[in-house]
């Protein structure tokens, strides 16, 4: 996946990224629990690849 790929995925999916300033990443407030979800993206991000959605 290229940087303009990967841009346009983020991009599309705003209930997964959201924007923080340093203090808030550094400070992981907003992050989620655990890990597990690692393979649900993985695949949205090939759908992604395939379907442009």
């Amino acid at each position: 996946m290229s940087q303009k790929q990967f841009d346009a995925y983020v991009n599309s999916r705003p209930e997964k990224f959201i924007i923080q300033n340093r203090s808030e990443n550094r400070s992981g407030r907003f992050e989620k629990p655990g890990v597990g979800d690692l393979d649900k993206i993985i695949i949205d991000m090939k759908n992604f690849q395939k379907t442009g959605k």
